[in-house]
C-alpha cells in the first residue's frame, strides 16, 4: 500500500521530510476539517497529496492510515556512505539503485561529506564497514614511504670501544 512513498525516498533527508509532513496532516486531523483540508492542499508536496488521496479511496480510517505510514517509514533501514563531495542527481540516483539491487528495497542512503576522502567512499551497513576512499590508500602507500625516510637514531657506542 506504501509503496507510492517507499519507491520515491533515496536519502535520510527525503524520509525526514515525508515524515514531518505526514505528522503535519496527522495533527491536522485532530484540529477541524478545514485544516486538515488547508495542510492537505497547500502545505505537503503535490506528489505526496495524490498518494495519499489516491490510498484513501481504500482506506477511510485517516488516522490509522497515517500512523501505519509513519510505522512503515521508520522500518527503512539506513545505508551509510561518507563521500568527498556532493552527489549530482544522476550519480545519487545510480548509487541508489545499485544499492536497492544488490541488497533489496527498504533501504535509504545516508550520505556525508567529508572532503578529507580524497576520492572514493567508506560504506557502512548492519555493522560492516569497508573503506574504499583515496585517504585510506594514501595512508598505507605514503604511510610506509613516510615511516622509511625517517632517519635511523645513531646507536651509542660506548667509550671503551672508541
Amino acid at each position: 500500500m506504501f509503496a507510492d512513498f517507499t519507491d520515491k525516498i533515496k536519502t535520510t533527508e527525503d524520509k525526514q521530510l515525508l515524515m514531518d509532513e505526514i505528522n503535519l496532516v496527522l495533527k491536522s486531523l485532530y484540529q477541524n476539517t478545514d485544516m486538515y483540508n488547508n495542510v492537505l492542499q497547500s502545505t505537503i508536496r503535490a506528489w505526496v497529496r495524490a498518494a495519499i488521496t489516491q490510498d484513501l479511496e481504500v482506506t477511510p480510517d485517516k488516522e490509522k492510515y497515517f500512523k501505519s505510514l509513519l510505522t512503515e517509514l521508520a522500518k527503512l533501514e539506513e545505508f551509510d556512505i561518507v563521500i568527498p563531495m556532493d552527489l549530482s542527481q544522476s550519480g545519487l540516483e545510480r548509487i541508489f539503485y545499485w544499492v536497492k539491487d544488490n541488497i533489496g528495497a527498504g533501504i535509504v542512503l545516508d550520505i556525508k561529506i567529508d572532503s578529507k576522502l580524497i576520492g572514493g567512499a567508506i560504506f557502512m551497513y548492519r555493522g560492516k564497514y569497508i573503506d574504499l576512499s583515496m585517504k585510506k590508500k594514501f595512508e598505507e602507500l605514503f604511510g610506509s614511504v613516510y615511516s622509511n625516510l625517517q632517519p635511523k637514531t645513531a646507536q651509542s657506542v660506548p667509550a671503551s670501544n672508541i
